[in-house]
């Protein structure tokens, strides 16, 4: 049984002997189609994405089923490492996206997610931001933490994302 406050009051029983997948997004949501396909690029065709590694060499963007690399929950506030961590990401897509151009009403998303510790803040390279609609992009957040709360994922749960 797991008793993290961050998710609810009540605890749950959890079963520590898989990985979980998320999937909520899908290319032809109209809810979070954008932000699906950037994932699914993201995962697929990493060299495609945004921005490029600095040293040239290839991405290799960590989350998909099947890859062997799934990403960990960060629970921004559990400790200093984490706020840091978190503080990394989010400055680091900061930055990024202010070399991109975009559309009113579009929004920078990142992948891997703030709230992983494989996020843009590791600075390896292995990530990419994409401008996406901005309502799309938040209704993705939204699923996102929507899953972390029912799979009771926690601080440092090893994860995978599949898009469909």
């Amino acid at each position: 049984m797991d008793s993290a406050s961050y998710l609810g009051s009540n605890g749950a029983g959890i079963f520590d002997r898989v990985v979980p997948i998320m999937q909520e997004y899908s290319v032809t949501s109209t809810r979070n189609g954008a932000v699906a396909q950037h994932v699914k690029d993201a995962q697929t065709i990493p060299n495609s994405t945004y921005p490029p590694k600095s040293d040239g060499s290839a991405k290799t963007i960590p989350g998909a089923v099947g890859s062997g690399v799934p990403l960990t929950r960060l629970m921004s506030t559990w400790d200093a490492a984490a706020i840091a961590q978190y503080s990394a990401n989010r400055n680091k897509v900061t930055s990024t996206c202010a070399n991109l151009s975009h559309n009113t009403g579009e929004e920078c998303d990142e992948y891997p997610f703030a709230s992983t510790w494989e996020g843009a803040g590791k600075n390896d390279g292995n990530f990419s931001v994409r401008y996406v609609d901005g309502t799309q992009n938040g209704n993705a957040g939204t699923d996102l933490n929507n899953w972390y709360i029912a799979d009771r994922i926690l601080h440092k749960d090893k994860f995978y994302v599949y898009v469909n």
